[in-house]
């Protein structure tokens, strides 16, 4: 018998008899195993068990994908949201316009939900002058056809035809490869009018180099000038460049700096712009801030050197529901309080009505075209 059977042999006769408990559970203390395996080796009585180091692998903390950039846009496109409303107010007209689209032939299917990169389509569109074209030039209907034909993303070409003027002008835009691309304007006339025999033939374009951080485009503009512009993306919200115009005629040239940064907000949609351009004459400052999907804020002041004046807009856009089906306001108020607005609603899916307005009750003169209020309709319709 060994020795720790004979030591538990007596430890229960000890329990028996009734002896003391403390000292029955002491020696079943000291009566235990003396060795021990372990992962290391063999260990005494008394000794500390080792701590295992176990080899946990430390997982690599995967890093969200980087957004890619999108391609860097040309010097002109600073302010293009400013731009886009600005033009849309230039546009506005006292009378009544009636345009429909035909859609010749689309490669999409909207029923079954496929939308088409490649079309071919006509407007025809006739103005009806109103009071102010009656007071400027007795009143005159006009009738102006416009085709468009894309084919993908990379080519569109565009023509718009005049009867009444004998005008006719287009841009042809073609993406040779990822990063190179193209753009050629014309306007031709074959009218007797001497105002448009000094203005056309013109003919402007430019090609362009981009990639997600540079953009260089050298062109001709309708001026008759040759530019230069450079726009480079620092930082992923900052980009600067620069504009060079050259006038060889004149043998004058001037160039222009400017910059754009952009902070995005908390919530989809969100985001702040500011946006600035500097040349030797003037200085224009702009501020954006796009307070969701559906609306926008922006403002713009104009500085000029020369005559040591400043002028300053306020632009601002809404649009109910969705982009496509939902209707949208936006509007123009300038520092000498001349507000413009435009409302565009769609109705029975393929209408959209267009009414403009004008009021300009401190700063008018009806001799040039500009009086109190103007007021005009337009609607569109889509074959």
């Amino acid at each position: 018998m060994s020795r720790g059977q004979s030591e538990v042999g007596e430890i229960y006769k000890e329990y028996q008899n009734g002896q003391n408990v403390g000292r029955i559970f002491n020696s079943l203390k000291n009566s235990l195993v003396q060795t021990a395996k372990c992962e290391s080796g063999k260990l005494e009585a008394g000794a500390k068990m080792p701590s295992v180091k176990k080899n946990k692998k430390r997982a690599k903390k995967s890093r969200a994908p980087e957004r890619e950039l999108p391609p860097c846009p040309t010097f002109d496109a600073l302010g293009s949201s400013i731009n886009m409303i600005s033009n849309q107010m230039m546009h506005m007209s006292d009378g009544f316009e009636l345009s429909m689209t035909n859609i010749i032939a689309d490669n999409g299917n909207m029923a079954m939900g496929v939308q088409g990169d490649s079309y071919f389509t006509m407007r025809h569109q006739m103005a009806f002058e109103g009071p102010l074209g009656f007071l400027m030039s007795g009143g005159q209907r006009d009738y102006a056809v416009e085709c468009i034909a894309q084919n993908g993303a990379n080519q569109t070409l565009v023509a718009n035809w005049v009867p009444s003027q004998g005008t006719l002008d287009g841009t042809w835009d073609h993406g040779w490869t990822k990063n190179f691309s193209s753009t050629f304007s014309f306007a031709v006339t074959s009218s007797d009018d001497r105002r448009l025999a000094m203005m056309l033939p013109n003919y402007s374009g430019k090609v362009t180099w981009h990639n997600s951080l540079h953009n260089l485009t050298l062109g001709r503009s309708q001026q008759g000038s040759l530019f230069f512009s450079t726009l480079h993306r620092i930082l992923p919200s900052l980009s600067a460049g620069a504009k060079l115009n050259y006038n060889h005629e004149s043998g004058a040239s001037n160039m222009s700096v400017g910059g754009q940064y952009r902070v995005r907000g908390n919530k989809p949609g969100e985001m702040e712009v500011f946006e600035c351009r500097i040349a030797a004459k003037a200085m224009s400052a702009m501020y954006t801030r796009q307070v969701s999907k559906h609306a926008t804020l922006a403002t713009k002041c104009d500085f000029q050197f020369g005559t040591k004046s400043a002028s300053s807009s306020i632009f601002y856009k809404y649009l109910f529901g969705s982009e496509q089906m939902g209707s949208q306001i936006m509007g123009e108020i300038d520092s000498k309080f001349t507000c413009k607005t435009i409302f565009m609603m769609p109705f029975l899916q393929r209408f959209m009505l267009r009414c403009t307005g004008e009021m300009n009750h401190f700063d008018y003169n009806p001799k040039l075209g500009q009086v109190p209020h103007k007021f005009g309709f337009n609607i569109m319709m889509q074959l």
